[in-house]
């Protein structure tokens, strides 16, 4: 009974061994994130035209993520959902935030969300007579989900001991300044509608993280409300890329991390909202890069391989007052 004892102690011993050693080893390898296979699919987006809700390149942009994450044996769940934006003359419009899950049931989960919608309008163009036109959406939509599925792929190829939910979230750019709860409604839908079993505890989103001219924006209202987990993320951020973590520039963006806020999950935006052709018709793959995508998309592989070795006790309080408009 002892020697059965004592070798089953020296099993769980060497299991533990084993299960550091790969942790340890996750944390030493090379990043596996390729910003050329994440250019491919941002071209493969705009390659449909302006993927404005209720469109046929909306549709066909729904099928290529649905048909991206079958590719890595996942199984994307696509939670639809109607809505009546003024940006679309308050038609129903059809919806849908598509999802896909690594990791067991109640595995402590990320949730990595991009919105993948683009805008139906272009009021920033220099050209007034463009300005009523849907834009490409290259950087602001496009280059969001294409970082998404590049790292499903990754953490497919090199899993991790964390949870993940990869989630493209639908209509979050329909909102106005007249309209501004009609902002992030994929999300807004997404959110109270969580499983328990997804055990989602942090969310990390991408936006606007092609821009040929990288510089990330430190985003205020995540900052204010989990400072702790905006911190650990910037942090990171700052070793892997300093010239692009500069902070020169700071402001409040009201975007999808937000929704997860209110939820009570900490939330980090990676953004560059420092962007000249936002809402332009010049928002089009040639303002983006491979490398910026790289640099993105190796940003958050590294915040979660971190993540496989530090505690979660990451806190989350109260958000700015003017957020509440939204």
């Amino acid at each position: 009974m002892r020697m059965d004892v004592w070798r089953q102690a020296r099993a769980a011993v060497a299991a533990i061994a084993m299960a550091w050693a790969a942790v340890a080893a996750a944390q030493d390898a090379p990043l596996l994130f390729d910003g050329g296979r994440a250019m491919a699919h941002l071209q493969a987006q705009c390659a449909f035209g302006p993927r404005v809700p209720g469109t046929r390149a909306h549709e066909q942009a729904a099928r290529y993520f649905v048909e991206q994450f079958q590719a890595l044996g996942l199984q994307p769940l696509e939670q639809r959902f109607t809505a009546r934006p003024a940006l679309l003359n308050r038609r129903e419009t059809r919806m849908v935030n598509i999802l896909a899950r690594l990791g067991e049931d109640g595995a402590p989960s990320v949730a990595i969300t991009a919105h993948w919608d683009s805008r139906p309008i272009a009021e920033f163009d220099p050209s007034p007579s463009l300005r009523s036109t849907p834009i490409s959406g290259a950087n602001d939509g496009a280059s969001g989900a294409a970082v998404v599925l590049e790292l499903a792929r990754v953490f497919s190829d090199r899993p991790t001991t964390v949870g993940l939910l990869f989630a493209l979230v639908d209509g979050e750019d329909l909102g106005t300044t007249t309209w501004p709860k009609e902002y992030c409604l994929g999300s807004k839908y997404l959110a109270p509608r969580l499983k328990p079993e997804w055990n989602v505890r942090l969310a990390i989103n991408l936006d606007m993280v092609g821009d040929r001219n990288l510089h990330y924006t430190l985003e205020r209202y995540g900052a204010q409300a989990s400072p702790d987990f905006h911190a650990f993320c910037w942090g990171i951020g700052r070793e892997i890329a300093p010239a692009a973590f500069t902070g020169r520039d700071e402001r409040g963006i009201f975007d999808d991390h937000v929704i997860f806020l209110r939820a009570g999950i900490p939330a980090f935006n990676l953004i560059d909202f420092d962007y000249p052709y936002w809402h332009t018709q010049d928002d089009t793959p040639m303002r983006c890069s491979a490398e910026s995508l790289e640099t993105s998309g190796k940003v958050a592989e590294s915040i979660v391989r971190r993540l496989e070795t530090v505690p979660w006790d990451f806190s989350v309080g109260s958000l700015p007052p003017e957020t509440d408009r939204y």
